[in-house]
């Protein structure tokens, strides 16, 4: 990508938006996905981790897209390597959601011919994602209400989404970020020698 004098000499003046701007989405989108895994998934030991690795995405982001958008390369590679921990998080909290929601679901239809119970499924799963039989009418219910739609195949599938989405704005962030930084600092040094 060739980017003429021009360009390069108003880069010097401007802030890079477009990193920030992506930067900030691919925040946004990777905190939705967070509150959603974190209010679906069963508490567990892990869950005091995952607070605080979000809570240091959040911060990591927040500065890797400030020094982006001054056209930092070290911190476009950081937005790179942050899009990459979001892509790798869908491993966990979507395909855990889906699983053991698909177990729930084929338990209730009568399909499900293997060995777990609704009991194995609520380990994993957050009260509000969980069925339960009701003795006196044979049906399955949700055992609780809350605001968020119960099903944990669609929350799954939710934050399967935004983590791509997020993971692909920080990518794309990072990738523009460093094109355009090593492009000016080029440039830069050209005039000066």
């Amino acid at each position: 990508m060739k980017i003429d004098n021009f360009k390069l000499e108003k880069m010097r003046y401007q802030n890079n938006s477009f990193s920030y701007t992506f930067g900030f989405l691919g925040l946004i989108l990777s905190l939705l996905a967070a509150f959603i895994g974190l209010n679906s998934l069963r508490p567990q030991a892990m869950t005091i981790f995952k607070i605080l690795y979000n809570i240091a995405i959040l911060l990591i982001a927040f500065l890797a897209m400030e020094k982006a958008k001054s056209y930092n390369r070290t911190f476009s590679i950081v937005l790179i390597v942050l899009g990459a921990i979001c892509l790798i998080r869908i491993a966990y909290g979507p395909i855990t959601l889906i699983k053991y929601g698909a177990i729930q679901e084929s338990i209730r239809n009568g399909s499900y011919s293997g060995n777990l119970t609704l009991n194995d499924c609520a380990n994993y799963l957050d009260r509000i994602c969980q069925i339960q039989l009701q003795p006196t009418s044979g049906t399955y219910e949700w055992v609780s209400n809350g605001w968020l739609f119960h099903s944990p195949i669609a929350r799954g599938i939710t934050m399967l989404v935004l983590l791509l989405l997020s993971g692909g704005s920080f990518i794309a962030a990072g990738v523009v970020g460093y094109i355009k930084s090593t492009h000016l600092a080029k440039y830069l040094e050209s005039l000066e020698g």
